[in-house]
């Protein structure tokens, strides 16, 4: 239980220090994944948590990433915990597979990400923002 605690610690410290620094919020699908992943990614690297949701298999990852881009469906719950074809956590794998691109190409880490906007992130990971109109 104390181990729990201690990485649930990190991950929602680090969405707080994000909330401080961007006032802005993106609502796309992959600005959730985005701001999921960070805090992931944080409690994963500095509390040694080895979370289930932030494994990814990289092609599987590429796959779901190209339709979070473009679908304009918002549920949270589909996208977050089970979609009804069977996977789970699909933002929070997409997301950390995005974060962990964008940190071994700029050589940043979650905690100095912390401040960078999605748009910001994707750059680092060398992929194009979402294409739906609706998340412009």
């Amino acid at each position: 239980m104390r181990g729990s605690f201690r990485t649930t610690l990190f991950h929602e410290a680090q969405h707080a220090a994000r909330a401080h620094f961007l006032t802005a919020k993106d609502g796309t699908l992959i600005g959730y994944a985005v701001q999921e992943a960070l805090a992931t990614a944080f409690e994963r690297d500095f509390a040694g948590s080895r979370p289930l949701y932030a494994a990814y298999d990289p092609a599987e990852a590429e796959r779901w990433m190209e339709e979070l881009m473009t679908t304009a469906e918002v549920r949270y719950e589909d996208w977050f915990y089970r979609r009804s074809a069977g996977c789970r956590w699909i933002r929070y794998r997409v997301g950390t597979y995005i974060v962990d691109t964008a940190t071994a190409n700029s050589q940043e880490s979650a905690a100095s990400l912390v401040g960078a906007s999605t748009t910001e992130v994707l750059e680092m990971a060398h992929v194009d923002g979402p294409s739906n109109p609706s998340s412009a």
